[in-house]
């Protein structure tokens, strides 16, 4: 029968080992989690930076070809192509100088924000516009 020597008894993995192992598993996967957090966010943000600009563009577009007479402050949304963005336009008169007389009066402030996610982010366009006498 084989005699067990020290050496042969203590092979394997003791328990402090077995933890130390699994605290180093788990630091490591907490900042592999969140770095893979970080690169979700930064991808919804790099979205936003370049869908926005280009949908506040074309409902601005919209705004500025209407008629003078159906030019008003609106809200909506984008339909099925954007269904994570909304848009509201404001219109009203600007406070132009007196100097300005007639044309003063005509003119109108557009104001258009674009809303990504219920207001995660948000971008604003502006533009004065001339509407037709009355």
């Amino acid at each position: 029968m084989p005699v067990l020597t020290r050496e042969r008894a203590w092979r394997g993995f003791t328990l402090l080992e077995v933890m130390i192992a699994i605290a180093i598993l788990a630091i490591s996967l907490t900042a592999v989690l969140r770095l893979q957090g970080m690169s979700a966010g930064m991808a919804g943000r790099v979205k936003f930076e370049t869908v926005a600009p280009l949908l506040a563009q074309a409902k601005m577009s919209e705004a500025m070809s209407v008629k003078s007479e159906e030019l008003a402050s609106d809200q909506g949304d984008f339909g099925d192509d954007w269904p994570e963005f909304t848009w509201k336009l404001e219109v009203e008169p600007v406070a132009a100088p007196e100097n300005l007389g007639e044309t003063g009066e005509r003119l109108r402030r557009l104001r258009l924000s674009v809303v990504f996610r219920d207001g995660v982010y948000s971008y604003e366009l502006g533009a004065c516009r001339l509407v037709d006498k009355k």
